[in-house]
């Protein structure tokens, strides 16, 4: 029979390859990146406790980037809802500009957003393949 070839090959160390990629891919997903998200606001904004909210099962992090401290916009919203009581018992409801809580700034500067994406293009770089 000429023409006939029997070709073998022995994958377990390309396989073996792949699985580890898909751990450290999967590891990344679930863990590491809600650790760059907190360890962001921690160094970069100096907040003590960020708020990082991460569903591991899913593989998804969020984080709320406050405009303030949180203990300083709860003392600013006691402060606003006091001062409507006042209002409330003197029947008047006209409240005062500076108690609104509006701004036209945007909360973070395009610097730290691009801080963030420095840190994702690092993380994602640890990746080999």
């Amino acid at each position: 029979m000429a023409g006939l070839l029997d070709i073998k090959c022995d994958t377990t160390k390309v396989q073996a390859r792949f699985t580890k990629m898909l751990e450290r891919v999967d590891h990344l997903r679930r863990v590491e990146v809600g650790q760059l998200l907190s360890d962001w606001q921690t160094q970069d904004l100096h907040r003590n406790r960020p708020f990082t909210m991460r569903s591991r099962a899913k593989g998804k992090a969020t984080t709320k980037v406050r405009p303030h401290a949180l203990k300083q916009l709860k003392r600013s919203m006691r402060f606003g809802r006091r001062e409507l009581r006042r209002a409330k018992r003197r029947a008047s409801y006209i409240i005062p500009r500076q108690w609104l809580h509006t701004s036209t700034r945007p909360i973070l500067r395009e610097l730290m957003m691009d801080t963030l994406k420095e840190r994702a293009r690092q993380l994602l770089q640890t990746v080999r393949w």
